[in-house]
């Protein structure tokens, strides 16, 4: 992760931590899948 990223710079980095974070707790394969999709298309466009 970058500092951008955990800098919270804008609602989108921070939509995505949330659902990240809702996905370790909900232990969901097929959130945890989604939510680690959504991140990485946001660190390819972060780029």
């Amino acid at each position: 992760m970058n500092v951008m990223f955990l800098g919270f710079k804008n609602n989108l980095s921070f939509l995505l931590f949330a659902l990240l974070f809702y996905a370790m707790l909900a232990r969901d394969g097929g959130l945890a899948l989604a939510s680690a999709v959504l991140l990485g298309m946001f660190v390819i466009t972060a780029k």
